[in-house]
């Protein structure tokens, strides 16, 4: 088998994250003999991609500074490094603070290199007025959707794993491109980041993403809950994974007891 899967984040910067979940899930799966294809929108630390073959949006436009890694147990890695401002965990003026940034620093990139970046930054721009979302992660999130079907329409696989809201957009387009089926994977809710008070915009995109995947996965009974009575979705259609812990390899230090109840 062979999963399109896309992210924001891998591997994991920040520890308990989406991207620590993406590390462990495409792990588990690369032991089971699952090939793996990733999706992300910024550059990658390579100790941590020895099992998964990682595209970023721009792969298809000819990044003119791929790294090219030697090292043998990194032989079918591919990284590219052009950036992209949007993060999982920040909010819309961090966002624009990075998008800020980029613009000063693109005088020093080779000249197509920064015309591939004033082109992803200039999509944004395009946006601002109309976005309901300050910050415009809106539309770069819309501009990640349209950079990861180009790459998909490229690649042959199975199934389509899109992980939290920011990928929904991109999931539901490829899988109407190729006909393929969609996985979503809910590592949290709108109502959990914000409790009452949603972004209407992204409970929008949240909900068009579960109602269009052929299977939704929560990461708990209660985000399954919540799935189920604030989305409208059905519980057959909601399975729960829980994320695991990762020991590397290194005993407890302490007795371990059995859960018993009173």
């Amino acid at each position: 088998m062979k999963v399109f899967m896309l992210g924001w984040e891998f591997p994991p910067f920040i520890s308990g994250g989406l991207g620590t979940a993406c590390y462990g899930l495409t792990k588990a799966m690369s032991d089971m003999g699952v090939q793996v294809v990733f999706v992300l929108p910024r550059p990658v630390d390579s100790s941590f991609a020895t099992h998964v073959r990682m595209l970023t949006p721009q792969h298809d436009m000819g990044d003119p500074n791929q790294v090219q890694v030697k090292e043998e147990n990194l032989k079918n890695v591919k990284f590219h490094t052009i950036d992209s401002p949007l993060q999982p965990y920040g909010d819309p003026r961090q966002y624009q603070k990075q998008v800020d940034e980029i613009l000063r620093k693109k005088r020093s990139f080779p000249t197509l290199q920064a015309a591939l970046l004033q082109r992803s930054v200039s999509a944004v721009e395009e946006a601002i007025s109309g976005a309901h979302y300050a910050g415009d992660i809106l539309s770069e999130v819309h501009r990640y959707a349209s950079a990861a079907v180009r790459l998909a329409i490229q690649e042959d696989f199975d199934v389509i794993h899109a992980h939290d809201w920011m990928t929904y957009p991109a999931g539901i387009a490829i899988a109407a491109v190729t006909g393929k089926p969609l996985v979503v994977h809910v590592h949290s809710t709108e109502f959990d980041r914000s409790g009452e008070h949603v972004n209407q915009p992204i409970y929008d995109i949240e909900r068009r993403g579960m109602h269009a995947a052929d299977k939704v996965i929560a990461v708990s009974h209660l985000t399954r809950n919540i799935i189920l009575s604030r989305y409208g979705i059905l519980g057959d259609k909601v399975e729960v994974v829980y994320n695991g812990v990762e020991r590397n390899g290194s005993p407890f230090p302490f007795p371990q007891s059995g859960i018993k109840s009173d």
